[in-house]
């Protein structure tokens, strides 16, 4: 039989100390196996097939990389009428809420920030935050389109990605977004996103003025975040997918020797 394996990204190695022990030791152990033994693999970025490469040389020429995308439904989304925000996705620690707070905590200190909010989705620990931050818990596939329609931008410090698929679903939404200078970050994001350091509290809130306050600013990267968006598909990601486990069925199917 073929084997195909997906590899979505390296967290055990790269940031260990955001994983439970347990999945930690149990993802390093498992995905070793699967690398070895594959047929072939998948990889949702350029980024992760690299790493794929430096990590286990003599299996790096069987990647194949096949994007993800949105499947969120925007047609007959209605945006909630809120004060204008921008939106965090995420629970898992290397998602760095954290450096999300402070750099909107600086932001609503600049001129012209009175008013406007940020919105944090997923089951985080609540923090002690203004009332300008509103934590909304974990959200339907639904309630989740809306905020992304409804905000000014996505702001995605995250500090390691597989893929980044937030970043696709604003994007999607006709979106922006401040993203963390990562390789998959600038492979995802292109020109549709502003980008900031690892943990640069100050970067976020130069980057939240940027997208929040100035209009020609926002309009210029919402332009390149539609274009980009265009790059990410499902059904092209499926076709990719389908090629790639019937080539490898058919190069497995014995020819017969001429009689």
């Amino acid at each position: 039989p073929v084997s195909v394996v997906t590899i979505h990204d390296f967290v055990w190695r790269v940031v260990p100390e955001t994983m439970p022990v347990q999945r930690r030791l149990t993802e390093r152990l498992l995905m070793a196996r699967s690398i070895r033994s594959a047929d072939r693999i998948i990889c949702t970025s350029n980024a992760i097939a690299k790493e794929l490469g430096t990590l286990y040389p003599p299996h790096g020429g069987k990647v194949n990389v096949i994007p993800m995308a949105s499947t969120l439904q925007f047609a007959d989304v209605t945006p909630p009428s809120d004060p204008p925000y921008a939106l965090f996705v995420g629970v898992d620690p290397r998602k760095d809420l954290g450096s999300a707070m402070a750099g909107f905590g600086a932001f609503a200190q600049m001129p012209g920030a009175g008013g406007c909010e940020l919105h944090v989705v997923g089951a985080v620990t609540r923090q002690e935050a203004p009332q300008s931050v509103r934590f909304l818990g974990n959200l339907s596939d639904q309630a989740l389109a809306m905020q992304f329609a409804g905000c000014r931008c996505l702001l995605f410090p995250s500090r390691y990605e597989g893929f980044g698929l937030p970043i696709v679903e604003a994007f999607a939404a006709g979106k922006p977004a401040i993203v963390a200078d990562t390789p998959v970050g600038r492979e995802v994001a292109g020109a549709g996103a502003l980008f900031v350091r690892l943990g640069d509290a100050v970067g976020i809130a130069d980057g939240l003025a940027s997208l929040m306050l100035d209009d020609t600013e926002w309009r210029v990267r919402a332009a390149a975040a539609c274009a980009r968006q265009k790059r990410f598909s499902w059904d092209r990601s499926a076709r990719q997918t389908f090629s790639v486990l019937v080539g490898d069925v058919i190069s497995q199917v014995p020819t017969s020797s001429a009689m």
